[in-house]
């Protein structure tokens, strides 16, 4: 199954704790970096660490500034590997720096202004049969109109969820774009299909699976 052939590394970055996560293929060891919001070097350190040889693409889950903020130096830093977006989210990419002014925060520099390739539901992430080609894109709107998870079947399969989905709860709706109708769909009608035993790592604080979620998350309540 495609999920156990991946190595996971979760690395929460910046002053929000965004998860920023490595996806390894064990066998080829190239990889994809999820949601890199904030440093970028220590990023490609732990890349090196996990003897990294390719990052195949860094992408986001959604534009948000603490999700997003780093993904240009990081892959400046792994030789031009390309950025993947949702096209929904073609605005907030534009402006990041608005975002961080919006938190009261000073942008910093090299932020990114847009992405290379676009995201879309049933088409693939990556070509190929290795590992890491096995993801599939699964638009979840609701916390931002581009929000996507990524998902590896397997037994049991692996989730990224993004913002989309946390341990407890799930993504704020009162952001740009944001739809706690939207959001409650994509949760009811996508996420909690996939099989119990998924592992889910959230965009911040701890994973979890989705049987955990579909059975005590208060958004399968309301």
């Amino acid at each position: 199954m495609a999920a156990q052939g991946l190595e996971v590394v979760v690395m929460p970055v910046g002053m929000l704790a965004a998860n920023c996560v490595l996806v390894i293929d064990k066998q080829t060891k190239e990889a994809l970096v999820v949601d890199p919001g904030d440093e970028a070097p220590r990023v490609k350190k732990m890349l090196d660490r996990a003897c990294v040889g390719k990052v195949l693409r860094v992408v986001a889950t959604h534009a948000h500034f603490d999700h997003v903020a780093a993904a240009a130096q990081v892959a400046k830093l792994c030789g031009g590997a390309p950025i993947a977006g949702h096209e929904a989210d073609r605005d907030l990419w534009g402006g990041v720096a608005k975002q961080f002014e919006k938190f009261g925060m000073p942008a910093p520099e090299g932020l990114p202004t847009g992405y290379d390739v676009a995201m879309s539901e049933g088409k693939p992430l990556l070509e190929g049969n290795s590992a890491l080609a096995a993801a599939q894109v699964l638009h979840t709107p609701g916390h931002s109109p581009g929000s996507v998870c990524i998902y590896w079947p397997g037994a049991p399969g692996l989730l990224l969820s993004g913002d989309t989905l946390f341990a407890g709860g799930f993504g704020r709706t009162d952001l740009w774009g944001g739809s706690e109708s939207a959001l409650r769909k994509s949760l009811m009608h996508k996420l909690f299909k996939l099989p119990g035993e998924t592992r889910v790592i959230t965009g911040h604080g701890e994973e979890t699976t989705i049987a955990e979620e579909k059975f005590n998350n208060p958004i399968a309540y309301m």
